[in-house]
């Protein structure tokens, strides 16, 4: 089992990095050149760094990712691919995605788009997704040990 972050939107990789350490579990953190930053608390993790052009993070994940791993992600469609795989995949505020919520998910998206087009003359401002709050830290790390502790992580 090894757990692999999609570095470009995660804002806890510290915390990820601390909690897989403390139960020996691999972590791969796969992010691109504009996102990369050399921090001593994630030494214990192997970056993979990538270019910076659109999906080149969540192709490389697709390449690397195996059927014991985790994937930690805020990208919809790889996550839905890798559900397909039965593949366990974390949103980056700790809620496992599952099949069913992602096509529901893709399905809303692509409606909101639609109806963008449909009102193309007015500006319409869209609101992005809140700031991630503690309680999110807290649900991520809580369903990530549970993950681990169920896949039988070193203790």
């Amino acid at each position: 089992m090894r757990i692999i972050i999609d570095g470009d939107a995660q804002p806890y990789k510290e915390e990820i990095v601390e909690l897989a350490r403390k139960y020996q579990v691999e972590v791969i953190i796969v992010t691109s050149v504009a996102h990369y930053s050399d921090n001593e608390k994630l030494k214990y993790a192997k970056v993979i760094i990538v270019d910076n052009f659109k999906q080149a993070t969540d192709l490389r994940i697709l390449n690397i990712v195996k059927n014991d791993d985790v994937v930690i992600t805020c990208d919809t469609g790889l996550a839905y691919v890798l559900s397909g795989r039965e593949i366990i995949v974390l949103s980056e505020r700790g809620y496992v995605l599952n099949k069913d919520f992602l096509e529901t998910k893709i399905f809303l998206v692509h409606k909101k788009k639609k109806i963008l087009k449909i009102k193309k003359g007015k500006r319409k401002k869209i609101k992005g997704q809140k700031t991630f709050s503690e309680q999110d830290k807290k649900r991520l790390l809580i369903n990530l040990e549970n993950i681990i502790a169920k896949k039988g992580g070193v203790f």
